[in-house]
Formats: structure tokens, C-alpha cells, sequence
């Protein structure tokens, strides 16, 4: 599958991974209802980020949004990522439930310096652009799928079950 030259949709899921994460940091260290919540300074607000990645990347078995928060602050995410990853791949003959699942788990793949192409012998890339339900849970699968191919910089074979201008199309439509 040839690589384009889109970027922004990569730029925006770390956005919003590093949103999430931070939210998550700041939110164990904030006051009980009704109370004003400190100020913290940026060097709090980190020392807070590093000890919730330190504590992420100490467990057994970490997802894929957990990787993506950890590549976006600046993370090493662990080296047992991808084998697992692989192992679940191979443990489903590569097959996920959902188009979302795909999508999660190729974000992730990437997002841990691996290839979403060719991870534990299995497609995801592909998977996803050959899904003929993608949008069985509505917009979601669109604009993951879009995530996706922009963050790698892939784009859709004339092959593919769906092609771009109808992912586009049914993006705009949901955002409405």
C-alpha cells in the first residue's frame, strides 16, 4: 500500500492522546468536589505525567491507548507491546471483532515504532480499508479508519472494499 503524504490526522490523534493522558495525571491529583483545584506548574504537571507513565509501563499487559498516551509524552513504551500484540494476532488467526479493534490496535502498533502492515504475520492496514462494515458503529470506524491512514501515511487501493471519498464523505456527514 503506498504512503502519502498526510500527517495532520497523526498530529491530532497525539493531541488527543496527550489530552487524555494529561487528564488522567491531573485528575488523581485534583481536590474533592466543591474545592478549587491548585495551580500546578508545568514542572508539577510533568513530574505528575512521568510518574503516571512510569507506572503504565510497569504493567503486565498495556493497551493500546496506553501506548499511544505513552509515545505522545515522550515515553519508551515497553518492549512487550508489540509481542503481545503479535501473540493476539496469531492466538485470532488475525481476526478482531470490530473495525475499531483494527484500528486501535494499528494506531498502537505505530505509535510503539512497529508496522501496522506487518505485524505477527497480519495486515491491519489492510484489514481496515477491507472492511465492508465500516460503518457498523456509525462514525467511529470512518474516522479511526481515517486516523489510521493518515497517521501512517497510507492511502486506500483502488482494490480496497471502500475507497476515500467515501470515508471523507461519511466523516463530514457525521460530524454534522
Amino acid at each position: 500500500m503506498r504512503k502519502s503524504g498526510r500527517w495532520g490526522a497523526w498530529l491530532l490523534a497525539v493531541v488527543l492522546a496527550v489530552h487524555m493522558f494529561a487528564g488522567a495525571a491531573a485528575a488523581a491529583v485534583s481536590e474533592p468536589a466543591g474545592q478549587a483545584a491548585p495551580a500546578y506548574s508545568s514542572e508539577e504537571l510533568a513530574a505528575v505525567i512521568d510518574a503516571a507513565a512510569e507506572a503504565v509501563a510497569k504493567q503486565d499487559e498495556i493497551s493500546d491507548w496506553a501506548v499511544i498516551g505513552l509515545a505522545a509524552s515522550g515515553h519508551d513504551v515497553p518492549e512487550a507491546y508489540l509481542a503481545r500484540v503479535e501473540q493476539i494476532l496469531q492466538e485470532r488467526d488475525g481476526r478482531l471483532p470490530r473495525v475499531t479493534d483494527y484500528e486501535r490496535m494499528a494506531l498502537g502498533v505505530m505509535a510503539a515504532g512497529g508496522d501496522p502492515e506487518l505485524i505477527g504475520g497480519y495486515d491491519l492496514v489492510g484489514a481496515i480499508v477491507n472492511d465492508a462494515n465500516l460503518t457498523r458503529q456509525g462514525v467511529n470506524g470512518v474516522l479511526f479508519a481515517l486516523l489510521v491512514l493518515d497517521a501512517g501515511g497510507y492511502e486506500v487501493p483502488d482494490t480496497a472494499v471502500w475507497n476515500r471519498d467515501f470515508a471523507d464523505s461519511m466523516a463530514a456527514a457525521g460530524a454534522k
